[in-house]
């Protein structure tokens, strides 16, 4: 065993998380050794529970990093780990390192840039995008982004390195997740929207909005009844008919409509019965 770290070598004297640096260092590099019970002058510094670590440092590099190293007692308290070099990049907490002599050095801007790219085998020179027009998408595009769809990157090179650097998970997924956690968090859906190449996304504040209660199909009347509501916290039968002019009749029907579609609940019974949002407002 070299009594020195170097390029492919070294030491720490106990395992932490932050040792999960140095093993995506060596394998973004040319692969080495991580030596644990070592100090940095190489001299053993009296590991403790070895038989624990055997498990734990293999399982937190795999779940981690995405790789299995061999990992093997190479004397009674000390821990070697060998790591191979990596033909796709690989990164801790969203972030990449190099080996750079005996440190270990976080990629940033260009260099980052030029590592992904290496990794992937293709150079700046590789960029040609001739799919940058969007007039092409039809009508029915927004809709089917809000369901699982097909998606195909117009700069594929651009996409590979914003995935193998943590920015973003696997095409086609967007859109959907955002209209999920909008539902989840109480909001209306958003809208999205293409014009002259360019896609966006509008996103409301809440879901009882005039804009999106229209999209559900409301009249006036009932938009009003549930600004009203917004307000006050509940309306009832002749509340309705007063601020709005109609009969019961009208007023029940256009109330039980806003039941019916989720929009409010029925509170009280008989002549107590009152209306109120079924959804708390964000």
């Amino acid at each position: 065993m070299t009594n020195k770290e170097s390029q492919t070598v070294e030491y720490k004297q106990t395992w932490r998380n932050d040792c999960l640096k140095a093993v995506s260092a060596f394998a973004n590099s040319d692969g080495g050794v991580l030596i644990i019970g070592l100090d940095d002058r190489g001299k053993p510094s009296g590991l403790k529970n070895v038989k624990k670590l055997l498990e734990d440092i293999p399982n937190t590099i795999r779940n981690k990093l995405g790789i299995i190293p061999s990992v093997e007692l190479d004397k009674k308290d000390i821990i070697k780990v060998t790591v191979a070099p990596c033909s796709v990049p690989i990164s801790y907490n969203g972030k990449y390192y190099l080996r750079s002599g005996s440190t270990v050095q976080e990629l940033q801007g260009k260099d980052l840039a030029e590592f992904l790219m290496k990794k992937s085998g293709s150079t700046w020179g590789d960029i040609v995008e001739e799919r940058a027009d969007l007039n092409e998408i039809d009508n029915d595009f927004i809709e089917k982004s809000k369901t699982s769809h097909l998606s195909i990157p117009r700069n594929t090179l651009l996409a590979e390195i914003f995935y193998y650097a943590g920015f973003i998970e696997s095409w086609g997924h967007g859109t959907i997740k955002i209209v999920d956690n909008c539902i989840k968090q109480g909001l209306p859906e958003p809208d999205f929207t293409e014009e002259n190449g360019v896609m966006t996304v509008v996103f409301y504040k809440d879901k009882w909005n005039e804009e999106n209660l229209r999209k559900l199909g409301l009249n006036e009347r009932q938009i009003k009844a549930v600004t009203y509501v917004r307000g006050k916290g509940g309306i009832t039968n002749r509340k309705y008919q007063n601020i709005n002019t109609v009969s019961n009749k009208t007023a029940y029907l256009e109330l039980s409509n806003l039941v019916k579609k989720n929009i409010c609940k029925v509170l009280g019974k008989g002549k107590s019965v009152s209306y109120t949002l079924k959804v708390t407002e964000r």
